[in-house]
């Protein structure tokens, strides 16, 4: 039979094989984390002692052991399941790598059908833009036309006034008044490129 003193260094050693373990059992849920595949792995545990999980909880991604409602911390569990769940590892990070492989074909389908569903919105080929152009025009009242108009300047600081008092009176509605005035009274080299009602 040992001595007193021979299990205290067998409970000594135990621990420190434990910590190893431990920070053996970190490093590997940093290495799955670095695959950045952001899926769940799974794979269950011998003698019903339930399933190691690769996930994300409160407090971030890493290993556990799931057992009906119970989600434990491997590092945490007790040492002969820590011992059992590490030739796992290997069929963790597989069932990851099936899990992304899925959901990426998944997600290029969800974008093909969203693809597909934007294309057949077009009103008659027309894109977004026009559609909400037309929504605008569709806005107007009775007997009010929109009017497109393109303004060339060329001059010095009384052209640029001029296009100032352009941009006022647009946001004032009084664009045509507004032309006429600028024109007459600045004697500018202004032309209405074209002039387009729709």
């Amino acid at each position: 039979m040992k001595t007193i003193d021979e299990i205290r260094k067998l409970g000594a050693d135990l621990s420190a094989e434990t910590d190893a373990l431990n920070v053996a059992i970190a490093d590997a849920e940093r290495a799955l984390l670095s695959t950045r595949l952001g899926t769940i792995g799974r794979a269950p545990l011998p003698d019903g002692r339930g399933t190691l999980v690769f996930r994300k909880t409160e407090q971030g991604w890493g290993l556990y052991v799931e057992l009906g409602d119970r989600l434990t911390p491997l590092r945490s569990s007790p040492r002969d399941t820590r011992v059992a769940a590490v030739p796992l590892l290997p069929t963790i990070l597989e069932s990851m790598t099936y899990a992304a492989e899925a959901l990426e074909a998944q997600m290029r389908e969800a974008r093909s059908t969203t693809d597909a569903f934007a294309a057949s919105t077009r009103v008659d080929g027309a894109d977004v833009e026009d559609v909400e152009e037309r929504e605008r025009d569709e806005t107007l009242g009775p007997g009010q036309v929109r009017v497109d108009v393109v303004l060339i300047f060329e001059g010095d600081d009384a052209t640029r006034d001029a296009l100032s008092a352009v941009d006022d009176a647009l946001d004032g509605g009084q664009l045509q008044d507004a032309i006429g005035s600028i024109i007459e009274d600045r004697d500018l080299d202004l032309s209405i490129v074209s002039t387009v009602c729709r």
